[in-house]
């Protein structure tokens, strides 16, 4: 699963705030199989951050529904910051 989420910062106030979360589920492609390009869009903040960072995470689930299981631990769990953005 890949989860895309995007953060609002005052700095000001010394405070964030999860604006959004999409999380996009994704089978392992197998050889000559390929995955759908997708476009994701966040609804625009109602009050003005300083600064806005969307963030990217690999979940590697096993399973389905409230039976998966997840293999993230401290050595494995891919995340990057893919973006940032002063907001006014």
């Amino acid at each position: 699963m890949i989860q895309i989420e995007v953060f609002g910062f005052l700095f000001r106030r010394r405070s964030y705030f999860r604006q959004g979360v999409h999380e996009i589920e994704i089978d392992i492609p197998r050889e000559g199989k390929t995955v759908e390009e997708q476009t994701v869009v966040f609804d625009a903040p109602l009050e003005p951050y300083d600064t806005l960072l969307v963030a990217l995470t690999i979940l590697y689930l096993d399973g389905n529904g409230s039976r998966s299981f997840l293999y993230n631990n401290k050595n494995l769990h891919p995340a990057a910051i893919i973006g940032g953005f002063n907001y006014q």
